[in-house]
């Protein structure tokens, strides 16, 4: 039940990192913009110019994944105090390592959302340039930006993203 309790006030980092949520996509006025595109969709003439009606259907589905993506996680985090709640009054510890392993998995999503709407600028979609120099430091400096080099790369590789190397020089 020790680890339960720890898990109460893990709980509550997560309610104010989900709050922080809901203020960051600021669900009050995406909603009023749901109705206002709903509005709009229902006019005959909304299909005539497609590519306009195209963006709008895209705006109108990132605006919705993004309220289900927060009553998701507001879902979730309820049914494990719920879960909490239910061990504590049925005295049943076997429930643990299940809550546990949910408030991980919870734990990791909300990370996720969070570091998301941080890189949702405007210009966090473009490509990046990296430049990684060893400077005058002798082998050592030329072995760690070999090591950067080897380290950025399998990161690019493991997350999809595709990279061209513009320029290489051996060092020493």
């Amino acid at each position: 039940m020790l680890a339960l309790d720890n898990l109460k006030i893990e709980l509550n980092d997560k309610k104010e990192a989900l709050n922080e949520i809901y203020n960051s996509i600021d669900i009050v006025n995406k909603k009023k913009r749901i109705e206002e595109i709903n509005h709009l969709m229902e006019k005959p003439e909304f299909w005539n110019d497609v590519d306009n009606a195209n963006a709008i259907s895209k705006e109108l589905k990132d605006i919705t994944d993004s309220i289900n993506t927060y009553n998701s996680l507001n879902r979730s985090l309820n049914d494990i105090e719920e879960l909490i709640s239910l061990t504590y009054n049925e005295n049943d510890e076997s429930l643990a390592k299940d809550i546990l392993n949910q408030f991980y998995e919870l734990s990791i999503k909300i990370d996720d959302v969070r570091t998301s709407l941080l890189l949702s600028g405007e210009y966090d979609k473009l490509d990046a340039i990296l430049r990684l120099n060893a400077g005058s430091g002798g082998t050592e400096s030329c072995d760690f930006c070999q090591m950067l080099y080897r380290m950025y790369s399998k990161y690019a590789l493991n997350h999809n993203f595709s990279f061209t190397i513009l320029d290489y020089l051996d060092g020493d």
